[in-house]
């Protein structure tokens, strides 16, 4: 009918679908090569729960009272802890949704940061925030003797423990879960052993935590690292001149529905506060183009 008709044509114009007409005058579809690689739920690089759980079902009806959150900050939401805490399902979505599209970026990460490899053949890594276990599942696939913690809140935990079970064997014995708040810094003492990790990944962190809470995570990060070791921090990163790029503007601008009291994040200013708390010789790459970017800072030798 004409509601499918409609449908159709706005798909056309975003480039989602393509349309041709055969020599019978009949309108024939199919799916570019993007849209089948990435939101056809059988492909390997599918994300689409990315899109549909938490960007559709989470973000679009929060971003409906942005004006007010803006205006009142924290009066209008809490963040993320207080969002799972009082919503299970929510955090056990959220983890669900981001997992196809994070273990994407883990492996581009690993492309990225090829030294990971070389630099620590058995490592052991701290994944801060690390939701669905994502970047710590690849990291094992990856690093034959790798070990990963990950490190969430306790409904998210539970979720990730669940993803995990699903691995090989060989995987999932060296990926464990601890479950804990980002923003306390208090409540890794005496769980978190100092100079233990050799790497401390925090992706999707920075932004997605109050900023006053940036130096404690970061202070404890130096803490667990081993000399020498190093702490990766991955998020949607606004230029250092404030002018873009625009889709990482506008992710970080949605955030603010959730995130209110967080920080808008750039690279000079994350790297002043990891410098502050002892880290030394940082270095920035992009990740996602236009997106994301990664900044890795080292802890220095003993």
């Amino acid at each position: 009918g004409e509601r499918l008709k409609t449908l159709l044509s706005a798909c056309v114009a975003l480039k989602l679908i393509r349309r041709r007409i055969d020599e019978n005058g009949t309108d024939l579809f199919h799916l570019p090569k993007a849209s089948s690689k990435q939101l056809v739920r059988t492909s390997r690089q599918y994300w689409g729960d990315y899109l549909s759980m938490q960007v559709d079902g989470q973000f679009y009806n929060r971003l409906a009272d942005i004006d007010n959150t803006i205006k009142h900050g924290t009066e209008a939401s809490h963040g993320y802890e207080s969002w799972f805490d009082s919503d299970p399902d929510a955090a056990k979505n959220y983890t669900k949704a981001q997992h196809n599209g994070s273990l994407a970026t883990a492996y581009a990460l690993h492309k990225r940061l090829p030294e990971l490899a070389s630099d620590f053949p058995s490592m052991r890594m701290l994944d801060v925030g690390g939701g669905s276990g994502a970047f710590s599942i690849v990291t094992s696939r990856v690093i034959q003797d790798a070990t990963a913690v990950v490190l969430d809140l306790p409904n998210v935990i539970e979720t990730t423990k669940s993803i995990i079970s699903e691995e090989e064997e060989s995987v999932r014995r060296r990926v464990s879960t601890l479950a804990l708040s980002a923003t306390d810094p208090g409540s890794w003492e005496g769980v978190v052993q100092d100079e233990s990790f050799d790497v401390v990944l925090l992706s999707y962190v920075s932004g997605s935590i109050p900023s006053e809470a940036l130096a404690g995570l970061y202070s404890n990060a130096f803490r667990a690292l081993k000399p020498g070791g190093k702490a990766i921090i991955h998020d949607f990163f606004i230029n250092n001149d404030g002018r873009g790029p625009p889709n990482a503007a506008l992710w970080v601008l949605a955030h603010i529905s959730v995130n209110p009291a967080g920080m808008g994040l750039i690279p000079k200013r994350v790297i002043n506060i990891l410098s502050e708390q002892g880290f030394i010789a940082p270095r920035v790459h992009e990740l996602i183009p236009g997106m994301t970017k990664v900044i890795v800072a080292k802890k220095k030798n003993a």
